[in-house]
């Protein structure tokens, strides 16, 4: 390959590398260069780039300023051009595609290879080169044989309702920007019926009480198979059915409507579009999930590309700002959300076990109720295991009550070893970074509030508690607050990781067996 030329037409990166407003706008016109060149180009496997991949481009880039403002060595160049010249000798012997895919690779990399080092040239191409597809040239004859049926059926379809409803044109209008980026994710085969049904819910906007009714029937429509959906091209095409829709009905508002209408109209559609948004973006797929940084970005970097969001729309911000703070992988959020639903599920097991019997040994019940504590991982859950907690303890803690001045040694030791339980939920739930190694957890005061405060308002604690004097006096003084601690915690379990994982120094006598070839 070349070596890389000057004259690029992609979005250069910013000069401040260390500015997080102009790398975000770099970012985004990289993703929407990809994503144009993605469609015009018909390369699915042409992907948008990751926070992950932006962190580590910044850093390479970084590294290659400095390499430049010294010098770049030219045996380091010649190495690279070595490397990559062997890497293309061997796939042009092992690949019968090989020049029709380096002929696809070569105008998308000789512009990025200027913003990477040269020793990192031919990994790239590598990986770029096993993504690669070569499209197939035309369509099969089944495919074309489909669309044909597919075009017959629509124009049949038209042609009927055509002569049998004046408001035909008028309502093909409305229909036709909505439908059309919904017919790019459906076969030709279903396409005519689709706009028959899109058709029998369309209403001629005469006036603006059935402009609205239309409209809400449209977007019913489209939050129904925005919930039903299983992919982000699906969760696209609805996107851009319900900007259509929202386009022609804010038009008409404005022509026809007043001004409160039509600002009153545009902060419900802005409501909405945020609602299908963060759906996208939870863990679970529902408006009341957690957000997974990497699913947020993902979307608004979709939105921008498609230019239904701008990358200084607040929504867009907030995944920004989201992806930067120390945050679970989307791998890890689906894991944690699995967890979830199982400790629900066994919360709810314990409640019923110990609600219907008549009588429990209160040790055996000690135990279950620590085992489904372990497995909780929301302030919800452990809030529940805590109120179970306390009505097994009460109703314990009122037989011995019951059986008179023979147990009151007994019933001192039982309440004495409660309160501890209890103060060691406390604690275990507000401390960061139990399974850091070596140095253990910290306390966090931010979360010895927030517990406190909760358990309050649950009538579990009163104000005078120990726990809770202990939280308040914590707070009044200066203190970590629960990101930092977070933060410092991740980065030690980094550090320790790196530790394992770096290799045992050799002995002299090691290396030179090693130079000998003896094991």
């Amino acid at each position: 390959m070349d070596t890389p030329k000057h004259g690029s037409p992609l979005p250069q990166l910013p000069v401040d590398l260390d500015d997080p407003a102009a790398l975000d706008r770099w970012y985004c016109e990289w993703n929407a260069w990809i994503a144009n060149e993605a469609a015009k180009r018909n390369w699915p496997w042409l992907k948008p780039m990751t926070p992950a991949m932006l962190h580590e481009i910044v850093e390479r880039e970084k590294k290659r300023r400095s390499n430049t403002a010294h010098g770049t060595p030219q045996e380091e160049l010649s190495a690279a051009r070595g490397d990559l010249n062997a890497l293309e000798a061997h796939l042009r012997a092992t690949d019968s595609q090989y020049e029709a895919k380096r002929t696809l690779l070569v105008p998308i990399l000789q512009p990025i290879f200027k913003h990477i080092l040269p020793s990192n040239w031919s990994e790239l191409f590598e990986q770029a080169y096993a993504r690669t597809q070569v499209p197939v040239g035309s369509p099969t004859q089944d495919q074309q044989r489909e669309l044909a049926e597919g075009r017959n059926a629509l124009t049949a379809l038209e042609n009927r309702l055509r002569v049998q409803d004046p408001a035909y044109e008028t309502k093909k209008a409305l229909l036709v920007p909505i439908l059309k980026p919904v017919f790019m994710q459906l076969p030709p085969s279903k396409w005519a019926a689709a706009f028959e049904q899109a058709y029998e819910q369309t209403r001629v906007p005469a006036d603006d009480r059935t402009s609205a009714t239309s409209r809400v029937e449209i977007r019913d429509k489209i939050f129904e198979e925005f919930d039903a959906s299983t992919s982000s091209d699906q969760r696209s095409a609805l996107l851009a059915a319900f900007k259509a829709t929202m386009d022609i009905v804010e038009s008409h508002l404005a022509k026809n409507g007043t001004e409160q209408q039509l600002a009153e109209f545009r902060e419900a559609r802005a409501d909405d579009y945020t609602k299908l948004v963060v759906k996208e973006s939870t863990v679970d797929g529902t408006r009341e999930g957690t957000i997974s940084p990497e699913a947020f970005m993902a979307v608004t970097n979709r939105e921008i590309a498609a230019g239904r969001m701008t990358p200084d729309d607040p929504i867009r911000q907030l995944a920004v700002k989201a992806a930067a703070a120390p945050h679970l992988s989307h791998a890890e959020s689906l894991a944690q959300e699995e967890a979830k639903k199982r400790s629900d599920a066994a919360i709810q097991s314990l409640a019923n076990e110990l609600t219907s019997a008549k009588n429990f040994n209160v040790a055996d019940a000690r135990a279950k109720i620590q085992k489904a504590w372990a497995a909780t991982t929301t302030s919800d859950q452990r809030g529940r295991v805590l109120a179970i907690f306390k009505v097994v303890m009460d109703e314990a803690e009122q037989r011995l009550v019951g059986q008179g001045d023979d147990k009151a040694e007994l019933l001192a030791d039982f309440q004495k070893a409660r309160v501890q339980d209890y103060n060691l939920f406390i604690l275990e739930e507000c401390t960061v970074g139990l399974d850091t190694p070596v140095v253990g957890g910290d306390v966090s005061v931010d979360m010895l509030m927030s517990v406190t405060n909760r358990e309050i308002a649950a009538g579990r604690m009163t104000e005078d508690h120990a726990m809770r004097k202990h939280a308040v006096k914590l707070a009044a003084a200066p203190h970590f607050s629960h990101a930092e601690l977070v933060a410092k915690h991740a980065k030690l379990k980094e550090e320790a990781a790196k530790a394992k994982a770096a290799p045992v120094p050799q002995t002299f006598g090691q290396k030179i067996k090693g130079l000998l070839g003896v094991v």
